[in-house]
């Protein structure tokens, strides 16, 4: 038997077409294994400059397929609407429609400078701030008010003050200059803390922030891109 002239042509571009879905299959594949393409993410600013870069740039050097587009700000940013993979974020989660990967805890903590101190009495309860400057958060979900676990359960307390700033950053020096009291994440004044530029008040009383969570759309879980970068995130926690 010899195969016709009509059917080799036919073979050859069956096999032509079988090589071609082949080819492709591999490549869906490859994307999906390893990262590629563009990564746009959200962080708020002093996070972002202090753990989410380091990560950026750790992720880079391992991956030279991909280009990280990074928006460090202290707002809430919509990752669909502005077309975000990934976010950071920082307290209780709401959102359900979003994937979330808890990457560590963050608790509040109110400071001041010694010298504020030297000139101001230390507060023993959250009542005693209404005697003390106040540097205040723009952005805080609860405006003026601080909160604090008391003895008989959650309580609220509205403090003033002269400044207010929507970054935590800023806040932290202007509390080393002696200007008053902040309320702000630990991880953000843990080395002033360690260095005695900054000392903790009403430490019994202050409240968890909830958690830190890598945040991204259903439609990005099977994203190399964001799953390698989330899970590098998660192991560099996991390990401090």
């Amino acid at each position: 038997m010899r195969m016709t002239d009509i059917g080799a042509s036919f073979y050859e571009q069956c096999a032509q077409v079988i090589s071609a879905a082949e080819e492709a299959e591999l490549s869906v594949t490859q994307m999906q294994t390893t990262p590629r393409g563009r990564l746009r993410m959200t962080a708020p600013m002093s996070f972002g400059q202090r753990f989410v870069t380091e990560a950026v740039n750790d992720y880079l050097t391992y991956y030279p397929d991909v280009t990280v587009d990074l928006d460090l700000a202290d707002r809430t940013a919509n990752l669909v609407e502005e077309g975000y993979d990934l976010a950071i974020r920082i307290g209780r989660l709401t959102d359900s429609t979003m994937i979330a990967r808890r990457l560590c805890d963050a608790r509040a903590v109110v400071v001041g400078s010694p010298s504020y101190f030297a000139a101001r009495s230390v507060p023993r309860t959250p009542a005693d701030l209404g005697a003390h400057e106040c540097l205040l958060y723009s952005y805080a979900a609860d405006g003026d008010a601080w909160r604090f676990d008391g003895p008989d359960g959650p309580l609220s307390v509205r403090v003033r003050g002269r400044l207010r700033v929507n970054n935590g950053d800023a806040l932290a020096t202007a509390a080393i200059d002696g200007l008053g009291l902040a309320m702000l994440p630990d991880f953000i004044v843990a080395d002033d803390i360690r260095n005695g530029r900054l000392v903790r008040a009403l430490e019994d009383m202050c409240p968890s922030l909830g958690g830190v969570y890598a945040v991204y759309p259903e439609n990005r879980h099977l994203s190399a891109k964001v799953r390698v970068f989330v899970e590098q995130l998660e192991a560099t926690f996991s390990s401090r």
